[in-house]
């Protein structure tokens, strides 16, 4: 569910950004009336949640509870009735939480309601709803507070923040979308004198908008500030031991062929021991169909792999003896199991006077 008092990043299916606080109104209802519920949440007195394999394998270490086992439970989706039966009661917790199931959990007086209104057998009608309704948004992530709105930033977002949090210079995360639809990540060092002492929540702001954003937000930052590509670690986070292990992250996928940077510049073949071979690659992430060309001056087209490759890294190495001088492309172009085209490709020079 989604943090009182902090906004939740969500994109929706169109693409779009959505930095807004969202509130959740779950409910269970057996044979009485619908009675308030949480979802994957830490245990809280006189309180029924409902945990799913989200939460983990079981459900949390606590005593005096009523706990019964929903099997086969749906997968939860907001703001649909969920219907399940259930099949079980067990006492006490760290109770395993079945693969295709779910466990209801009450505390203290909402006890006495589940084991009175949903017996072993009884029907269970669960439903989670999100206030806005966020229809069209399948991928949401906690974060806050928002920073830029409308175009502008935004200094006092009123949100469940401290000011310890907010004011002072610290490694800050933040993601946000520009006018036209394109995503801007960003990750901010700081805590590290002589290098980075980083940004306060208002200069984070300042700066999303100053990179286009018409909408941002902030995500985790100070230790958890990171970013990586292709296993690559991108920034220096600010704890001593480096990265920290974190619950949950922003995570962008990619299914297209993706080329890596070029080692050189400038392929020069000129025998003084520099930049005398130039080294490409391409990685796929799905069964596709390839062709990897070098596309030169005048038309010149010189083949560097075709056929059909199973998902991977692939690497060419080219001296370009006897090729014009000028401008080159490395270009791949694949077409995947599920028939998507994409085209990746590199810029380099060939110039054999230079050293």
């Amino acid at each position: 569910g989604p943090a009182d008092f902090r906004s939740t990043i969500g994109v929706d299916t169109d693409g779009m950004l959505h930095v807004e606080r969202v509130r959740l109104a779950g409910s269970w209802q057996g044979s009485g009336q619908r009675r308030i519920l949480g979802i994957n949440e830490p245990p809280r007195a006189n309180r029924t949640t409902l945990y799913t394999r989200a939460w983990g394998p079981r459900t949390p270490a606590e005593n005096g509870s009523a706990q019964a086992v929903l099997q086969p439970f749906p997968a939860s989706a907001p703001n649909t009735p969920l219907t399940s039966t259930v099949t079980g009661y067990v006492s006490g917790g760290n109770q395993p939480i079945p693969p295709d199931g779910a466990v209801l959990v009450a505390r203290g007086n909402q006890a006495t309601f589940l084991a009175t209104e949903a017996p072993l057998g009884a029907t269970v009608k669960i439903l989670l709803a999100l206030t806005p309704p966020w229809a069209n948004v399948p991928e949401a992530l906690g974060g806050g507070p928002i920073v830029v709105r409308d175009g502008k930033p935004v200094f006092r977002s009123f949100e469940g923040f401290t000011a310890s949090q907010l004011a002072p210079r610290h490694p800050r995360t933040g993601v946000g979308q520009t006018a036209d639809g394109r995503i801007v990540l960003v990750a901010v060092d700081g805590r590290q004198p002589g290098y980075s002492t980083g940004l306060t929540n208002f200069e984070l702001g300042l700066t999303m908008m100053r990179l286009g954003c018409v909408t941002a937000s902030a995500l985790d930052g100070g230790g958890s500030t990171t970013m990586a590509f292709d296993g690559r670690l991108l920034n220096r986070p600010s704890d001593p031991g480096g990265e920290r292990a974190v619950a949950e992250a922003l995570t962008l996928f990619y299914f297209g062929v993706y080329a890596p940077a070029l080692p050189s510049r400038v392929l020069s073949p000129n025998a003084d021991g520099v930049d005398e071979t130039q080294t490409f690659a391409y990685k796929l992430v799905r069964p596709s169909t390839v062709n990897a060309t070098l596309n030169g001056p005048g038309g010149a087209v010189v083949p560097i792999d075709s056929g059909t490759r199973e998902r991977g890294l692939y690497r060419f190495t080219w001296n370009g003896v006897g090729q014009p001088e000028g401008a080159w492309t490395f270009r791949v172009t694949a077409d995947d199991d599920l028939g998507r085209r994409s085209i990746a490709d590199r810029q380099f020079a060939l110039n054999n006077t230079l050293g």
